[in-house]
């Protein structure tokens, strides 16, 4: 059995974070569920200052991602799967 892809998170930018959260499936390899995607978070002060500003200046987000990855990035974030964020 494959292990679940790894990702350190310890120097990712605002930018790659809101990728990750929105647009998984181009961050993962592809056909790989979200379930087998392992997320090692190094770095929790800086990921809590993410989310923070993520969902108090979420306008940018309507221009960049369809309504379908918001929802499911935004369920992502705010149930995590498999541990994920």
């Amino acid at each position: 059995m494959e292990q679940p892809e790894s990702r350190d998170l310890t120097s990712i930018s605002f930018n790659d974070f809101v990728s990750l959260v929105f647009n998984f499936a181009e961050q993962a390899k592809p056909d790989t569920p979200m379930s087998d995607f392992k997320i090692e978070i190094v770095d929790g002060t800086k990921l809590c200052g993410y989310y923070a500003r993520l969902f108090q200046e979420p306008e940018f987000l309507l221009s960049r991602f369809t309504k379908q990855e918001l929802e499911e990035g935004i369920d992502r974030a705010v149930r995590g799967t498999n541990g994920a964020m």
